[in-house]
């Protein structure tokens, strides 16, 4: 639950229900949930309903924003500035080249609602029972979280969320698919980056980062240079750097966020030639997908197109995650 936004709406009773819900888990069946298994909670769904204006209204009050299902082209143009390139160029079938941006046609075919900010340190003490009070940031992203321990959060949010009769028929918490992610930092746009753009600023800001734009490290002459908050290179709160257009903050830089996907240099496996229906990664491999940069990345792997993978058990001060509510993915 978005704790300090629930203060700001003048519903901290809810956040008390929550507490307590969650004072009532039992650490040695919640360490179970540690596991790498998903199949528990990730199930097949036959009647996908649309949710109601209450449901939008509750979870938008609880931090999550709809994203209304639609078609977008994940990937970047050759010409995107910071975009890395193409190896092994295969000239009897460029679809066998090692392209991990190229633009593929995706359609997502259900609407779902995503995280405003990522989990902060508050939101993941409340959950696994520790004491908020004594957090140094909670408004700050958690770090330090592994590809495990981020599903683990999911399920148990999922099951208190159940508890309270807060989510939606045949929904789950769980990490944004990597296209989920992709069209929500995109926002409708085209270029390296989902923010508000003029009408006369189509053609050129929207391959430009502006210098309070996202939170990310900065270097000499790059296009997407940012001024740095402090001495010291660290993430941020909600609501220190621009949301995008459709009121989603850092999905550029801050931290890097960890998507359900499976790694794989191509999208899906097979890869598809023809328009890619809510893809959700490779059906084997040893890394899971990072995405957004964060503020140790230079600007170019905070584009929208730009990803990153590592190890599911992976631990660093710059990788976090937001939580998706829509239907489960396998």
């Amino acid at each position: 639950m978005r704790l300090i936004r629930m203060k700001e709406k003048g519903t901290t009773g809810l956040s008390l229900v929550f507490l307590l819900l969650s004072s009532c888990t039992d650490v040695v069946e919640r360490n179970k949930s540690y596991g790498d298994g998903n199949d528990s909670y990730l199930l097949p769904i036959k009647d996908k309903k649309k949710f109601s204006e209450k449901q939008v209204k509750l979870l938008k009050d609880l931090g999550y924003e709809l994203i209304r299902a639609g078609e977008f082209k994940m990937g970047s143009p050759f010409h995107e500035p910071g975009r890395p390139p193409v190896k092994n160029i295969n000239d009897e079938d460029p679809l066998n080249d090692e392209d991990e941006e190229r633009l593929t046609t995706v359609r997502l075919s259900n609407d779902y609602f995503i995280g405003k900010f990522e989990v902060s340190n508050a939101e993941w003490a409340l959950i696994w029972k520790s004491n908020v009070e004594k957090l140094s940031s909670p408004t700050e992203p958690v770090t330090q979280v592994s590809h495990t321990r981020a599903m683990a959060y999911c399920r148990e949010l999922t099951r208190l969320m159940q508890i309270m009769e807060i989510l939606p028929e045949n929904t789950i918490c769980r990490l944004p698919t990597e296209a989920e992610w992709e069209y929500a930092c995109r926002a409708g746009n085209d270029g390296v980056h989902g923010f508000m753009m003029s009408e006369g600023d189509q053609s050129e800001f929207k391959n430009v980062f502006n210098a309070d734009d996202a939170n990310f490290a900065r270097s000499s002459g790059s296009s997407g240079q940012t001024k740095l908050y402090g001495s010291d290179l660290s993430s941020y709160s909600f609501k220190d750097f621009s949301k995008n257009k459709w009121d989603l903050y850092h999905m550029h830089g801050n931290v890097r966020e960890w998507c359900y996907d499976l790694y794989g240099v191509q999208y899906e496996n097979p890869f598809s030639r023809e328009v890619s229906i809510d893809p959700i990664g490779r059906l084997e491999g040893k890394y899971r997908v990072l995405r957004g940069g964060s503020f140790r990345t230079y600007w170019t792997k905070c584009r929208s197109a730009a990803r990153d993978f590592a190890e599911p058990y992976t631990m660093k001060d710059d990788i976090g995650f937001r939580v998706v509510i829509g239907h489960p993915i396998r």
